[in-house]
């Protein structure tokens, strides 16, 4: 399954909707109706403008966080079923939670559709993403960027992540106190340990004058987390079983300074 705030947009219902593209997250309807209009839409052609304005946007305000079509399905399932939000334009605005029921969303008032919505087919059940694991280990919850990094070698992974990671902590929309901060990475694919460490603090912003850890280094903690999870997966019932296991290190300046050639680089733990 995918996060529950992931959002895919169809032209029309059915099996033979046309897929336009989706959000990896902040899809739900108090998210993008009230700013974008979409309940309030007049025909497909007014649809369509609006929602690539939703996704131009999404894409500006954090790298990564559209997909449009061009990039290809991004999910590690086949159907929007398993979507947090699906709407589709359909004469009107119609969206499904979770592969329920489809919903009317317009100024009239609320219709309801099938009981069981039915998508299009976006990934044959043969490829990877899903033969291979979700068949192994039923129940694991796979970030969005798992699937077209399927069978990536976990260094070109960590490579990605590592760019992720970059233009989040340098995008134009984060906030002017917040520190940029650079990245190093160390992998072990035998053990699928990365040991990520950040640049960029000072010794003040890491630990107040009695040696307690202050907010910014757990800040980054969740940061780097929150990035691996996106290009991974975990198990609800076993910690365990993750594509990655991270360790995060915020370095003080003494450190970063004997370290500073490794920025930007993913070095491969020799075992």
């Amino acid at each position: 399954m995918i996060d529950n705030d992931a959002a895919d947009f169809y032209l029309g219902r059915g099996t033979d909707a046309r897929w336009l593209g989706s959000l990896a997250t902040d899809g739900d309807p108090a998210s993008i109706l009230p700013g974008y209009g979409l309940d309030v839409v007049r025909d497909a052609s007014d649809y369509f403008a609006t929602l690539a304005r939703l996704l131009h946007d999404r894409e500006v305000d954090e790298p990564f966080g559209a997909h449009p079509v061009s990039w290809g399905w991004p999910w590690p399932y086949e159907t929007s079923a398993v979507t947090g939000w699906t709407y589709a334009w359909d004469g009107g605005l119609w969206m499904s939670r979770l592969g329920s029921a489809w919903t009317r969303i317009s100024r009239d008032p609320t219709e309801f559709g099938a009981a069981e919505p039915m998508f299009p087919t976006m990934l044959p059940a043969t490829t990877p993403a899903t033969s291979y694991l979700d068949a192994a280990r039923p129940g694991r919850v796979h970030g969005w960027a798992y699937t077209p990094t399927a069978d990536w070698p976990l260094p070109e992974v960590a490579a990605a992540i590592l760019t992720l990671l970059t233009l989040r902590a340098h995008h134009p929309t984060v906030a002017h106190d917040r520190v940029r901060l650079r990245y190093a990475m160390t992998l072990d694919p035998d053990t699928r340990v990365l040991q990520v460490d950040c640049h960029g603090y000072t010794d003040a912003d890491l630990r107040d004058t009695n040696g307690n850890t202050l907010v910014r280094p757990h800040e980054a903690e969740e940061d780097v987390h929150r990035a691996i999870a996106e290009f991974g997966w975990h198990h609800p019932d076993d910690p365990t079983d993750r594509r990655l296991h991270p360790i995060v290190r915020c370095l003080d300046e003494a450190t970063q300074q004997a370290r500073a050639q490794t920025i930007g680089t993913v070095t491969i733990a020799q075992t």
